[in-house]
């Protein structure tokens, strides 16, 4: 299960963000994160795969059409080896550094 959980600038994902998750949030994808959010906490992942960062990547596409800056932040060990392994480093910037 993977929730959504939006405080004024910040959206807060916690729980699995697996292929099973973005299959069911993807019909309403341009809805999950409010036109307000410009950064993503990634803190409560406990799990993500490729689908997983997909939708991350679609996300900051969404936000950047809209003339936004979406910022992913706090990624954990297991969402950094993904990262890593895709050589993802400069899309993900926050992790980079």
């Amino acid at each position: 299960m993977l929730e959504f959980v939006t405080q004024g600038d910040r959206c807060k994902l916690v729980g699995e963000l697996s292929q099973q998750a973005v299959v069911q949030h993807w019909p309403k994808v341009d809805g999950l994160i409010g036109n307000q959010v410009n950064n993503l906490d990634l803190s409560g992942l406990i799990y993500s795969d490729t689908a997983g960062i997909a939708l991350l990547i679609h996300l900051c596409g969404l936000a950047t059409q809209a003339g936004r800056t979406l910022t992913l932040h706090s990624a954990p060990a297991q969402l950094q080896k993904l990262i890593g392994l895709y050589d993802l480093q400069d899309f993900f910037v926050e992790e980079a550094q």
